[in-house]
Parts: structure tokens; C-alpha cells; sequence
């Protein structure tokens, strides 16, 4: 296989995530809040345990933070950019070591770089990682330090014959426990711990490697721990215990995604979009009188150490997942990588098995690209007004934001380049061979984000910001005085207005300003009324008529004055 086509893969890594990192606002509470955290640090100093909103100490431990304000002496500060570049280069490292593991190990050296080219295009494109990649939160930056330590401490392995201590393994691992605490270890530790088993190693020394190699991945997060300690106290210790033994166990203080059993896998499905619709179409290549419970066991003894440890990393991080009450899709990321092996190899099974098959998968993903392209130019071109005029004020704004958003250069390229790749993939089904026409497919899935990244999730996300709610506070209170905020939910902030307003927005509770500006969701208008009106006199500045992306719920602005004249 020609090396251009590694070289293509990588391009199109590079030009779906990089270019793109600041067109779309924070329209979430997630980002914001992992982004104020930087933004406090450099305003304050403090790189152990900064407060913002008024007071909050980070849910977790600093890495990321750390990560975005060295991207920050790039693009001149903390901004969308510098806050999810961070997950962006960790999703291209990853990407690029799990494709160096693959076509160096593979028994089957003819189509080793294939089945790491398609391996790879499947894990960067598979709609979890897409999303998580492009996301100023910590996941991406997780799963890429607990999927590289996996890969080092094998390779050790693999030079030692046996299981040794990996440097650079160590390293990513200590980085993945900076990022989210004690399961940064203790997953990989888990992944390994059982493959190095099934593969006939000693149990105690595997077992003594990895519990020393655990426990010193832990002094950073050690010495983090006591000086945070030493600035937070016991409040600091409260939240520690929570966001790792609390979320482990379910003894949360409250509710936090709490989900089924059953949600880790429907997630998974979801995740591997587009993929798992080529995954039920090939059920039907499945020669299904052949599978015995025997032949199955046998087969997994008999599997290469490749396939051995992606699938250990599979079960284990179910099984792994599975047992705290806290569930999110977001926790199953180290597993996509692995199940991306098991995606490529079924993806060249039903390209020679059935050309049928992997014609109709490919058909519906050039449909796709061709669709998202044409739709974008249209919304984009066509005047909307009749259109939303009867719907609700948070859809009409979806609809006029991409009416509205002046599309860029690169945006008409990338609308371009999903035609044209649509087109290819149309003639490839009429005249190439079964695994021509799958690489097509897995271009017009490349095509269709990067016409998501560069024109319609710009334009239909940053409709949702509270950017809108920044700008009208700056109207009337300018400098850097606080602005207020009454919720009566403690765990929600205005986290995307207070970041654009450069961690200006304060809890009003506890405090006694004389004057200012508050803002307060509909929710908790009565709530504020009952407390505040006999303190201040208060008058509406602004009411909005879309929610807040982080309370969902609109916002009236209220200026308040301790003269009750």
C-alpha cells in the first residue's frame, strides 16, 4: 500500500479538527467551566488550586488546565482555541500511536498498514471522538494518556518478554491521574493487568510491576493533593472524596448522570456512528451456523496479541464503567481506539464477502456528504423568514443563525470537497472493487465533519451561547467590577457569560453589594423577588427570549441599588 495514502489520512486528521477550534462559541456549562479554571491561574497566579465564580475550587485535578494556558501563550490568551486545542492534540497523538502499534504488529504484514490506516479513520471519525475531540473538557485528554500508556507498557513487554516498567507509559500515566484522579491508573493498570495474564505471564510479577508502576504514577497527583489541601482545607478534602470515592460508590451528595446498566452500551452504539449502521448490514455476511460457545472461547485463546489486548481494553472498560452509578458516554472513550480494530477488520471482511453490502453502506454515506453540503448552501442562501416564523424562538434561532453565518473561504472549500468526495464515492460503487468503494465511504464521512466543523456547527451552536448575555452586561457595566448572579440550584453558574466576561460573575448569596447587576433565570425570579425586593431597588435592563445554554432557562438582567427612594 502507498505511503501517500497514510499521508492523506493524517491531512485530513489535521484539517477536521485544527483549523476549526474557534468558530463555535462555548455553548455549553461543560466548557466554560473547564476554561475558567486556566483564566483564574493566570489571573491569579495560583496554579494548585485556583477559584473562580466567586469562590468554586476545580471539580478536578490541573492538567488540563495547565495544557490550555500553555496554549494560551499561543493564541495570545484563554479562548476557544487555547481551550480545546488541548483535546484536539491529544486526539491526533492518539491517533497517530495507535496507527504506528497496528502496522507494526499485525501478523498479517501484506495489509498491516491498511487495516491501521482504516483502524485509524474509524477512531478519529466515529462520532464520540469526533465530538470529544473538539471539546475544551477533559476526556479526550484522558483516554489519550490511558491509551498511550497501554500501548508503551506493551511494547516494553514486547522488547523484555515479559512485563516491565515503561518510562514514558509511567509518565502518560502519572498525566492521565493529573487529569482525573486515581482512575487514570487504575484503568490501564486493570487493561494490562488482565492481558498480561491471558497471555501466560507470571501473575506476581505482572502484578508487582503494575502496583509499583501504579503507585508511583500517583506522587504527582500526591504532592498536588497536599498543597490544594493546604490552601482548601476541608472543603477541598470534601470534594476529593466525592468526585472519586462518592462517584465510584453512588454516595454522591446528589444525583449525578446516574444511569443504567444497559446506557454503557446503547452509548457505545451511538458512539461508533456512522460504523454501526455497516455493522448491522453486515449481520447478514455472518455465517452464523458456525458459532458455538466453544469456537468462541477458542478463538480468544487463539487470537494474536493484538486483537488479544483490544479486546480486554473492550470488556474491561465496560465491565469497568458498568459498576459506579455515574454513567456517561464520555467515560467509555479509552475503548474506541480498540473497538475501531474490530470495526476495520469487519469493514474488509463485508468489502470481500459482499460488495452488495458494503456499496449500500457507502451509497448512504456519499447520500450524506452530497446532503449536508447542498443543505448548508441552501439554508445558507435562501431567505428562512417564512420558514421560522412559526416555530418556537430557540429553533427560529438554529434556523436564522445558519441563514445568517457568513460563510469563509475555507468553509466553501470544505462544502466543495464534500461534493466532489460525494460524487467519488457514487462512481466508485458503479466501477471499484469492494474495498475501493469502503475507503470512499470512509472519505464521505471525513467530508461530512468537516463541512459540520467549518460552516454548520459554527453557525448553529454559537446561536445557543451566552455570549449574547456578556455583551449586554458590558453595555452597562463596563471595567472589572462584579456582576451577580442568583441561582437557586448550587451546582449550576452562569459559566459561559462569567467566561466571556473574564470570571467576573459572582453568587450574590452571602454577599452585600450596595449596587450593581444581577442576572436571574425564570425559574428563581419569585425566589429573588421574596429575598431582595425589601433590599434593593430593583429594575429590568434586559429579558431574554432564548435560554441560557448553561441553566436552560431565560435570563432577565436586573440592576439593583441599596436606595430604596
Amino acid at each position: 500500500m502507498k505511503r501517500y495514502i497514510t499521508f492523506l489520512l493524517f491531512a485530513a486528521i489535521l484539517f477536521t479538527f485544527l483549523p476549526w477550534l474557534g468558530d463555535t462559541l462555548f455553548n455549553t456549562k461543560g466548557e466554560p467551566r473547564e476554561a475558567i479554571v486556566a483564566l483564574s491561574m493566570i489571573k491569579s497566579g495560583d496554579y494548585i488550586l485556583p477559584t473562580s465564580c466567586g469562590g468554586d475550587i476545580p471539580y478536578k485535578p490541573p492538567f488540563l488546565a495547565w495544557l490550555i494556558v500553555l496554549c494560551s501563550w499561543l493564541t495570545g490568551g484563554v479562548n476557544e482555541i487555547s481551550a480545546r486545542m488541548p483535546s484536539a492534540l491529544a486526539t491526533i497523538f492518539m491517533a497517530w500511536g495507535f496507527y504506528l502499534f497496528l502496522s507494526r504488529r499485525l501478523a498479517d504484514k501484506g495489509n498491516a498498514r491498511l487495516i491501521a490506516v482504516i483502524s485509524t479513520a474509524v477512531t478519529v471519525t466515529a462520532f464520540e471522538v469526533y465530538r470529544a475531540a473538539t471539546a475544551c473538557r477533559v476526556d479526550m485528554v484522558l483516554t489519550a494518556c490511558i491509551v498511550g500508556a497501554i500501548l508503551l507498557f506493551n511494547r516494553r513487554r514486547e522488547i523484555d518478554g515479559r512485563p516491565s516498567v515503561s518510562l514514558f507509559g509511567l509518565i502518560l500515566m502519572a498525566c492521565a491521574v493529573m487529569t482525573k484522579g486515581p482512575v487514570g491508573m487504575i484503568l490501564p493498570c486493570l487493561i494490562l493487568g488482565i492481558y498480561f495474564l491471558l497471555r501466560g505471564d507470571n501473575f506476581w510479577r505482572a502484578f508487582g510491576m503494575l502496583a509499583f508502576s501504579g503507585l508511583l504514577s500517583l506522587a504527582g497527583y500526591a504532592v498536588w493533593l497536599y498543597l490544594a489541601f493546604m490552601q482548601g482545607g476541608q472543603q477541598f478534602a470534601d470534594l476529593v472524596w466525592e468526585e472519586n470515592i462518592g462517584r465510584m460508590t453512588g454516595t454522591m451528595t446528589y444525583e449525578s448522570h446516574v444511569n443504567p446498566v444497559y446506557y454503557n452500551f446503547i452509548t457505545v452504539i451511538a458512539g461508533m456512528l456512522p460504523y454501526t449502521l455497516a455493522a448491522l448490514m453486515g449481520l447478514a455476511v455472518v455465517r452464523w451456523r458456525r458459532i458455538s460457545i466453544a469456537g468462541v472461547w477458542s478463538g480468544i485463546r487463539s487470537m494474536q496479541p493484538v486483537s488479544l489486548l483490544s479486546l480486554t481494553a473492550i470488556v474491561v472498560t465496560l465491565v469497568f464503567y458498568s459498576i459506579p452509578a455515574s454513567k456517561r458516554s464520555v467515560y467509555l472513550l479509552p475503548l474506541y481506539p480498540f473497538l475501531s480494530y474490530f470495526t476495520a477488520l469487519m469493514l474488509l471482511e463485508i468489502a470481500s464477502r459482499s460488495r452488495r453490502i458494503i456499496s449500500i453502506y457507502s451509497g448512504l454515506t456519499g447520500f450524506l456528504a452530497l446532503t449536508v453540503a447542498v443543505v448548508a448552501v441552501v439554508v445558507n442562501a435562501v431567505d428562512m423568514q417564512a420558514v421560522t416564523a412559526g416555530m418556537k424562538p430557540d429553533t427560529a434561532s438554529f434556523i436564522t443563525a445558519l441563514h445568517e453565518w457568513s460563510v469563509s473561504f475555507a468553509g466553501w472549500i470544505c462544502i466543495a470537497i464534500a461534493c466532489i468526495v460525494g460524487f467519488y464515492t457514487f462512481a466508485a460503487i458503479r466501477g471499484g472493487d469492494g474495498r475501493c468503494v469502503m475507503g470512499w465511504g470512509i472519505a464521505s464521512t471525513f467530508a461530512i465533519y468537516l463541512v459540520l466543523s467549518s460552516t454548520v456547527q459554527p453557525a448553529l451552536l454559537s446561536s445557543k451561547s451566552d455570549l449574547r448575555f456578556a455583551r449586554v452586561i458590558e453595555r452597562y457595566s463596563a471595567g472589572d467590577e462584579p456582576v451577580y448572579q442568583y441561582i437557586s440550584d448550587p451546582m449550576l453558574r452562569y459559566y459561559t457569560a462569567g467566561f466571556y466576561l473574564n470570571d467576573r460573575i459572582v453568587p450574590i448569596q452571602g454577599r452585600d453589594p450596595k449596587q450593581g447587576y444581577v442576572m436571574v433565570n425564570d425559574a428563581d425570579k419569585k425566589d429573588f423577588y421574596d429575598e431582595y425586593a425589601d433590599k434593593y431597588q430593583l429594575s429590568a435592563v434586559y429579558e431574554s427570549k432564548v435560554k441560557s445554554c448553561d441553566t436552560r432557562r431565560t435570563v432577565t438582567i436586573f440592576y439593583f441599588s441599596s436606595d430604596l427612594r
